[in-house]
């Protein structure tokens, strides 16, 4: 059969939310303002939106407030203040049901699940079908995406990035804050962050912590569920030990923060731990630089119990420093820092090098001045982390040992 090149100009105003592609031999290039994405084998397109019912006012979004292997939340909100049937199962059919509360804010948790296991959910009878997966047993593989700042960004930009994270295709998602330009206003929620970004959430598990332009707490508060229903929280997955640090909130010494962050750490047994908080310690962008405070604060604590990575955003860039300890480069004992800030909103330029300190000099290692991502996957005794552009290719790379094993060298 001979070969039919089909070419479709898209703008994202015009943005197609699916294409199902029925295999002929046919040659297809589809093309939009972004990239240009070349593909053979391929077919008959047919356009489909998928779009929440007409009831719906915000789509579904998950978290978890226990947990990650057995339950999951869902929220949304509705036109109607009725009761909801949520129908959701491990096959098609969705055998099991339950019922939200009344009012226009729905939410529920769903538990007694699977570890490690596919669901499918669906909001009442006719509404799209969305899926999740709970977290595996210990010591099982898998993998997380990070991002932050894309609070006023590109609408372009930011469905660019939702693309690209559905297809890495991670367990769930962290973010590390600025998720909206003024987080005391529900009309930033709705078209900052919902109408976008948002919709990840579907499908993905979001975990994030607020920045400062997230507000003074009530908003986010609201609209995320987090383990304690505060603005700091830890999650365990597998192995991992995940802790949610507000860096908007107090954190000093004898602080209710503070205590959290080290009674976590003290109780701790799970074999890899990361951080995630907004305010960078480690910084050479113009647009914050390092946080000194966090630096002078935390940093000793996440040394002292062998912290992997931290997370942060507040500088829209991608940076990586050299494992610090005590403010020197340590290869075996120290953690490594990464500032992922490139998730939308306008980048900001690096220092130059010529003006850097000596000590920054050190500490610096890969700076990147870009919208990004980053995808960690765990497997065994190895942490494997890359940073990815909004079109899937690789900006850094790099493998770490988990820090138990380099202390016992």
């Amino acid at each position: 059969m001979p070969r039919l090149a089909i070419s479709l100009n898209l703008s994202h105003n015009n943005y197609l939310h699916r294409i199902l592609v029925v295999y002929l031999n046919i040659g297809i290039s589809y093309k939009n303002n972004l990239q240009h994405w070349g593909c053979y084998g391929l077919g008959k397109i047919l356009k489909k939106r998928v779009l929440p019912h007409k009831s719906l006012t915000r789509h579904p979004y998950l978290s978890w407030q226990e947990d990650t292997s057995t339950t999951i939340t869902i929220r949304y909100a509705t036109v109607s203040k009725k009761a909801d049937t949520i129908y959701y199962g491990r096959s098609a059919n969705l055998n099991h049901r339950i019922v939200t509360n009344s009012g226009n804010e729905k939410e529920v948790t769903l538990r007694h699940l699977q570890p490690g296991t596919k669901y499918n959910y669906r909001i009442g009878l006719k509404k799209p079908v969305y899926n999740f997966h709970t977290a595996p047993q210990d010591f099982a593989p898998f993998s997380f995406g990070v991002f932050g700042d894309s609070q006023n960004g590109s609408k372009q930009i930011k469905l660019r990035l939702c693309q690209a994270l559905r297809k890495a295709h991670p367990d769930f998602l962290l973010n590390t804050g600025d998720l909206v330009k003024n987080g005391n206003e529900k009309y930033w929620w709705k078209n900052d962050f919902f109408a976008t970004i948002g919709k990840l959430s579907s499908f993905l598990p979001l975990m994030a912590i607020p920045g400062n332009h997230d507000g003074e707490g009530p908003l986010f508060n609201h609209y995320f569920r987090y383990p304690g229903s505060l603005s700091w929280y830890s999650f365990t997955y597998a192995s991992a030990l995940f802790i949610a640090l507000d860096t908007q909130a107090n954190y000093l010494p004898g602080s209710a923060q503070y205590e959290f962050l080290v009674k976590t750490l003290q109780e701790s047994i799970k074999t890899w731990k990361f951080v995630y908080l907004h305010m960078p310690p480690y910084s050479s962008n113009q647009g914050h630089q390092s946080d000194l405070l966090v630096r002078e604060i935390l940093c000793p604590i996440f040394e002292k119990y062998g912290i992997d990575i931290v997370f942060s955003g507040h500088n829209h860039c991608y940076e990586r420093t050299l494992p610090i300890l005590n403010n020197q480069v340590d290869r075996n004992l120290g953690v490594t820092y990464i500032t992922t800030g490139g998730g939308g909103a306008a980048l900001k330029p690096f220092i130059s090098w010529t003006d850097l300190t000596d000590a920054e000099k050190k500490w610096c290692n890969v700076r990147i001045k870009i919208h990004h991502y980053v995808l960690a996957r765990i497997e065994d005794e190895k942490l494997l982390v890359s940073a990815k552009d909004l079109f899937g290719n690789t900006i850094d790379s790099f493998e770490l040992t988990n820090q138990n094993l380099r202390r016992n060298k």
